[in-house]
């Protein structure tokens, strides 16, 4: 691991650069400049100069805008959760203010700290004694010493003892682990941010470090958990051509998430973390015509904007955190999938559990041998109420257990407990759909056409898997591909996922010749695998009087753009007797090699299609 001293904006902060391909920083807080004045860069939109202007901009209606509380990217997270807050998740916030929703811009005062100009209270992003009706110690009296400080209130770092008992999470700051340095080794505005070249979901494997650190991220979904809601997507990514605080790029290769898939997340209604080197902000909008990002910076209640992949106050763009809470009026139904994570520690350092262990989900016991980890099959019943409880036999003779208990309506994500003497137990439950389709085929009927210097890409909707089993009933979604070459078995420049049998491309000024590749999948519940390869390129055939030659060249990538050279790729080939393989197909050829040799047995027209799998 290389640790990375950087200076951004006079604001000291430690980054991270792993072997394993992540990047993480310790984000330092950024509070306000001195001086600052955001109504001198807010953005302002004319509409008086006519239409032209405003029909290239999308904004998310209804994101607030808060000034600077603790941290950050506690207060960019608060934003996103009191987002959802006024928009139907009506438990996020439930004091006492405001009507029990919480407001477009905070307005319950500053802070009060002597020395922390530009600090600002509000409750739903650090809790406070006192502060909208809180009656007990909360995440400032506990946490906050003042800015850049190592010292916990409630702790004695000296004695190694508590001063009194730390409160129980209550608020943004508390679960995405701001201002604590005992818990999560943040100093006081500090948060700990983690992405990579690639999707990184839910990150929480460096919070069984000595000393541990929890990603902002997967602390934002623990926060939306709490409230009694779920995340069906969480996870950070650096931008495709992100480069460092050196001016040198973070990869050469295909990954990295794309402006395309900004505008989509804004399109959808989900407002994203920014993130920067040494400041967390929240992208709430985008100009199509100039790529500049609309956002809400932490330090006013302005909207402000800054070009994507640019500067902002003197802040590189590198990443993108995303977060898509759900309601769930009941659990699904259906084959379900567990898999148990399951750790503990002795007090030096995380290990598996030594012994072994039983556990009874929805009233049905396993054994874990060894403790690996385990994936569990079994039915859901919606309308039941559930029990989780697990059972330790510990190395010493003695035994501990926990037990949870979920509501119908509901998911348990996580529980933890202390049992057996300087042990503390963690179980994680991951649940995905066992699905018993094939991917699907390639879209049919791929077609462009341009409208002004707009192009757009239809195609036919996919009814089959590869199999030829129907799936015109299940959740389809289409990944588009771009690339300035056609080589896209090994690079493509934008990646962006739709759930229409459309897409528009706007090209960039000097782009003179795109190609474009789409891919369908199962959305939602119905997971592609962990690598989908790419469709294989460059089919050709050749014939002679008997034979028929197809061949095709390597898949060396999946859709993420992992690479799977390594990988144990085939190939299948479909044979039919008409074009639309969307329909049927005569026969299915299972193939190890890059080609093959089709006996021809009559005088007929025949159609060949290939797809890659990993077997």
């Amino acid at each position: 691991m290389k640790r990375v001293w950087l200076c951004v904006g006079m604001m000291i902060f430690i980054g991270f650069l792993w072997s394993d391909g992540l990047v993480a920083q310790y984000v330092p807080g950024s509070p306000p400049p001195k001086g600052w004045d955001g109504r001198k860069t807010a953005v302002r939109f004319n509409k008086a100069r006519g239409s032209v202007e405003l029909d290239d901009i999308v904004i998310i209606e209804g994101v607030p805008a808060y000034e600077w509380s603790f941290g950050c990217t506690a207060t960019s997270a608060t934003m996103i959760a009191a987002y959802y807050d006024r928009n139907g998740y009506d438990n996020i916030y439930t004091g006492p203010s405001h009507g029990g929703v919480m407001p477009i811009n905070d307005d319950w005062g500053p802070s009060g700290f002597s020395g922390e100009a530009g600090s600002w209270l509000n409750p739903l992003a650090a809790s406070r004694q006192g502060l909208d009706g809180l009656q007990t110690k909360g995440h400032v009296d506990d946490y906050w010493y003042t800015f850049m400080s190592y010292e916990d209130p409630y702790y004695d770092s000296v004695g190694d003892s508590l001063l009194w008992e730390e409160h129980e999470p209550n608020c943004v700051a508390d679960y995405i682990g701001t201002n604590q340095w005992h818990n999560w080794q943040n100093r006081d505005g500090m948060s700990f941010v983690v992405s990579r070249m690639q999707k990184l979901y839910d990150f929480d494997d460096r919070e069984y470090n000595q000393p541990p650190q929890r990603d902002a991220m997967h602390g934002l979904k623990l926060f939306f958990e709490s409230r009694g809601y779920a995340v069906d997507l969480v996870y950070s990514q650096n931008i495709y051509g992100a480069i460092n605080e050196s001016g040198n790029p973070l990869s050469d290769g295909p990954d990295g998430f794309t402006w395309g898939e900004y505008m989509r997340e804004i399109d959808a209604g989900h407002p994203v973390i920014i993130h920067t080197y040494g400041h967390s902000m929240v992208g709430v909008g985008y100009n199509r015509k100039t790529r500049e990002m609309y956002l809400h910076n932490t330090w006013d209640h302005y909207m402000h904007s800054m070009p994507w992949g640019g500067t902002y106050s003197g802040y590189r763009h590198y990443g993108i955190g995303v977060i898509h809470p759900t309601k769930l009026d009941s659990l699904p139904t259906g084959e379900m999938q567990v898999n148990l994570h399951l750790h503990d520690s002795w007090g030096d350092g995380w290990s598996d559990i030594n012994g072994y262990a039983g556990i009874n989900i929805f009233n049905r016991q396993y054994s874990l041998v060894d403790t690996a980890d385990s994936l569990i099959t079994f039915n859901l019943d919606p309308d039941s109420t559930y029990t989780y409880s697990f059972i330790e036999k510990g190395t010493k003779g003695n035994e501990a257990s926990w037990t949870f208990t979920t509501e119908a309506g509901t998911l348990l994500s996580r529980g933890s407990g202390s049992g057996l003497p300087g042990r503390k137990l963690d179980l994680d439950f991951y649940l995905e759909y066992e699905n018993s389709y094939s991917k699907p085929i390639p879209p049919q009927n791929l077609q462009i056409t341009q409208v002004d210097t707009t192009l757009v890409l239809s195609w036919s909707p996919v009814l089959l898997d590869i199999e030829g089993n129907n799936i015109s009933s299940l959740p389809i979604q289409y990944i588009v591909l771009r690339g300035d070459s056609p080589d896209f078995e090994i690079a493509y420049a934008d990646r962006d996922t739709v759930s229409t049998t459309s897409y528009t491309y706007i090209p960039a000024l000097g782009e003179t010749l795109n190609f474009f590749r789409v891919i369908a999948f199962y959305d939602g519940s119905f997971q592609m695998q962990d690598y989908d390869p790419l469709p294989p390129n460059n089919v050709a055939i050749a014939r002679n009087d008997t034979l028929m030659t197809i061949s095709w060249s390597p898949v060396l990538l999946d859709v993420e753009g992992n690479n799977i050279s390594t990988k144990n790729v085939k190939y299948k080939l479909f044979v039919c007797d008409a074009p639309e393989f969307e329909v049927i197909e005569t026969e299915v050829i299972e193939v190890d090699a890059t080609s093959y040799n089709y006996a021809i047995l009559e005088n007929k027209l025949k159609y060949f299609r290939v797809s890659a799998y990993i077997d």
